[in-house]
């Protein structure tokens, strides 16, 4: 027994056992995507870093399933199958937790002809779609057909990042059903699946980059993650998002059910928060979607306020000072100072022609 212990233990300190293992070794940062360190059997190898991992499997993006940052969320290996051309390999994701911070170790096994999958006969193009199948679904979600929150937690941090590294905004968008559960009590599940289903349809239609993506985050909530997105932009998504959702309805046996929402939105220039951060921010400007298609607020009175030819934050600044809402309420709501609300304020007056906030408020409630 002796013995055998010390076999092992000479086994596994030879460099030449491992590499024979695997035919890559790599170390990567699975948050910046980046390679520090990488050895191979292959031509072509990497010795050294700063290429991105996911180059590797002939990709532009990221890898949806990544199992790299599913281990350093974790702590824990695990393992996938992945192709590169013509080739199977198998990908091993191992977290090492130095003095420092965490690393991932990437162990790569060309499997193509071990008999571990049935390839044989299938063409190159059947055998990735057969892969790309079996990977997506660690990663999607079976009701919706979005992403699921584990894909949240291994993906966005990677957006934030390179959203800063790029010096390019990053704008996330919170939805969610508004009183889902009594929907559900009062209709059956049934009624409440296809809403969800509905939902999360109109939310995907807004991903129109190959970098943009909508996630699931809970039961009634998703999150829509827009890239080189900035704030007029995002706001103006929500918007359009807001009156799309206000026409959306459930049918059941004759009866119209209307789909209400709660948005909210967030964006990320040059700025360092975690995912967690991140999604808060989105939920905390939250606002509730009514029949109409407005934030709280008639189409009227926004037709009366557009009409004042205001920015798009005065416009966003003048709805809220119609709901009640004061100074310090609204610079919470848009997440701006309250100097700057202030600013807004004293311009909207000016293009509306009144001197104060009870004359704007009785000016526009009353039209």
């Amino acid at each position: 027994m002796t013995e055998t212990k010390t076999f092992t233990a000479d086994m596994l300190k030879n460099p030449d056992f491992i590499h024979n293992l695997y035919d890559y070794i790599r170390v990567v940062d699975p948050i910046q995507k980046k390679v520090s360190y990488q050895t191979g059997s292959y031509s072509g190898q990497i010795i050294g870093g700063g290429n991105e991992c996911f180059s590797l499997w002939e990709r532009e993006q990221a890898c949806e399933n990544c199992i790299s940052m599913r281990a350093f969320n974790s702590g824990d290996t695990f393992i996938k199958i992945n192709c590169w051309g013509n080739k199977v390999f198998m990908a091993t994701a191992v977290p090492y937790d130095a003095a420092d911070s965490r690393y991932v170790v990437e162990l790569l096994k060309d499997i193509t002809n071990t008999g571990i999958m049935d390839l044989e006969g299938k063409e190159t193009d059947k055998i990735h779609k057969i892969i790309a199948k079996k990977n997506q679904a660690l990663v999607k979600d079976a009701q919706t057909g979005t992403y699921n929150r584990d894909f949240i937690a291994e993906r966005l941090p990677y957006d934030i990042a390179r959203s800063n590294r790029q010096g390019q905004p990053l704008a996330i968008i919170f939805a969610g059903i508004s009183g889902l559960r009594a929907l559900n009590d009062k209709y059956g599940l049934k009624v409440g699946d296809l809403a969800v289903r509905e939902f999360a349809k109109a939310l995907r239609y807004y991903c129109k980059s190959d970098r943009d993506w909508c996630a699931r985050y809970g039961d009634a909530d998703f999150i829509l993650v827009l890239d080189s997105t900035d704030e007029k932009q995002a706001y103006l998504t929500c918007k359009r998002l807001a009156k799309k959702i206000s026409g959306m309805t459930v049918p059941l046996e004759g009866h119209v059910i209307r789909i209400t929402a709660d948005i909210g939105f967030y964006t990320v220039e040059d700025e360092h928060l975690t995912p967690g951060e991140l999604i808060d921010k989105a939920r905390k400007g939250l606002y509730t979607t009514d029949e109409t298609g407005s934030a709280d607020i008639s189409e009227v009175h926004e037709s009366i306020i557009r009409s004042l030819s205001l920015t798009i934050r005065e416009r966003e600044t003048a709805l809220l000072l119609l709901k009640g809402l004061t100074n310090t309420e609204i610079a919470e709501q848009l997440f701006v100072s309250l100097s700057t609300v202030k600013k807004h304020i004293s311009s909207i007056f000016t293009k509306a022609g009144v001197r104060s906030r009870s004359e704007f408020i009785a000016k526009y409630t009353q039209a």
